[in-house]
């Protein structure tokens, strides 16, 4: 979760620029898609 907050503050500090803000965003939806996925083996509701 920490390279989320760096990416959020990165977001955040160049915002004007819309290329790299689509390029933070896809890494934290990728981010964010690898810690559900993680979620779901630690709860039992996937396999790995």
């Amino acid at each position: 979760m920490q390279k989320r907050e760096i990416y959020e503050r990165l977001q955040t500090e160049h915002s004007d620029d819309e290329y790299f803000y689509r390029c933070t965003q896809k890494e934290m939806d990728a981010l964010d898609e690898q810690a559900e996925h993680i979620r779901g083996i630690l709860e039992g509701r996937w396999e790995k």
